[in-house]
């Protein structure tokens, strides 16, 4: 049984989006200025309405449109799902612990501290789900929670202190986990539809050196292909150039799909960006078995990554200096380690 600090906290879960959320009034959900009826991305603002290829979904949300199930009917990128096809874990180091501002979703959970404020959902259906661990790594006051404790039937078990969470449920029927392995079979359907597609303009290997900035031209939105993106890291020093930085720059209101058929690296103080001004826009699919996609301390990316056949590690800092970040991740396993935030 888990040690509950708090109880009696409920609230709906579903997995996935919040940038398609109705801000408009009736009848024009995003806002934009053209009706629902006849908008052809009803929930992500595109006045233009441009649609490149003609088939009747908006360059604005194509790419919502193949993640599917609650991703078409949201209009956006899993904001914050943390999502992996056998593991996701969360380690504190030094007493800095990652933060998910969203869910978590995974055959295993395994948070050794952290703070996640939406649920933890494990689909095991035996055995140990999601787990709760070290005492020792945890700040004072800054131990695991979690709204949602959900699993497919498996146990959900604390070896340390008492946790902050709200709903405990291991029947294996929580709406979560249904959810949960609905979302998980939705990215690989869409990494592998998203792999497919052709591109508009296609890149070989990137590498871009500490103090360099790489620029790929993704106006107009649509596919870019890449081979590997490696963006070499440098030491956080005031002296010293930032890493290598490579910039997605596209068009505010049209979505970005990079697919990257190598390695995808980003080291410390490096950083992947998307110059259109609005987060969550771009989804860097990674294509395939390969490497592990490793962000280091200090560097990120505001873009999503989607990579179910891969490892996804995120290492942090561990003297509280900048977090490590990603838009959203989803891989075979991810790890996450000391000061990293999902989303930025």
């Amino acid at each position: 049984m888990l040690k509950i600090l708090a109880t009696a906290l409920v609230f709906a879960f579903p997995i996935g989006f919040a940038h398609g959320d109705c801000v408009g009034p009736p009848g024009d959900c995003d806002d934009d200025g053209v009706a629902d009826a006849v908008d052809d991305c009803p929930q992500t603002p595109n006045p233009s309405q441009a649609d490149s290829d003609g088939d009747g979904i908006g360059d604005a949300c194509f790419v919502s449109a193949i993640l599917g199930g609650s991703a078409a009917a949201n209009g956006g990128f899993y904001d914050a799902v943390v999502a992996a096809g056998k593991t996701v874990k969360l380690v504190a180091q030094k007493h800095l612990s990652p933060v998910i501002d969203g869910d978590v979703c995974a055959p295993g959970v395994r948070l050794a501290c952290g703070q996640l404020t939406g649920a933890a959902v494990g689909l095991a259906t035996k055995g140990t789900a999601v787990a709760f661990g070290s005492p020792r790594q945890c700040a004072i006051g800054d131990f695991p929670y979690a709204g949602v404790v959900a699993t497919g039937g498996g146990k959900a078990i604390n070896t340390g202190p008492p946790v902050q969470v709200g709903t405990v449920d291991t029947t294996g029927t929580h709406p979560a986990v249904a959810e949960c392995a609905a979302t998980l079979a939705a990215m690989r359907t869409a990494a592998a539809t998203l792999a497919a597609l052709p591109p508009v303009r296609s890149y070989g290997n990137i590498s871009v050196a500490p103090g360099d900035v790489f620029t790929i031209d993704a106006h107009g939105g649509g596919v870019v292909t890449v081979g590997s993106i490696l963006l070499l890291g440098t030491t956080l020093n005031a002296d010293e150039p930032a890493g290598g930085r490579l910039t997605i720059d596209g068009d505010g209101d049209a979505q970005v799909v990079v697919n990257v058929t190598g390695a995808l690296s980003i080291g410390d103080t490096a950083s992947l960006d998307d110059a259109s001004g609005h987060t969550g826009m771009t989804v860097v699919n990674v294509v395939g078995k390969g490497p592990t996609i490793t962000i280091e301390r200090h560097g990120g990316t505001d873009a999503a990554i989607l990579a179910p056949d891969r490892t996804v590690r995120m290492n942090g800092d561990i003297f509280g200096d900048l977090p490590t970040h990603a838009g959203a991740v989803s891989g075979k396993r991810v790890v996450l380690t000391a000061e990293t935030n999902v989303p930025p």
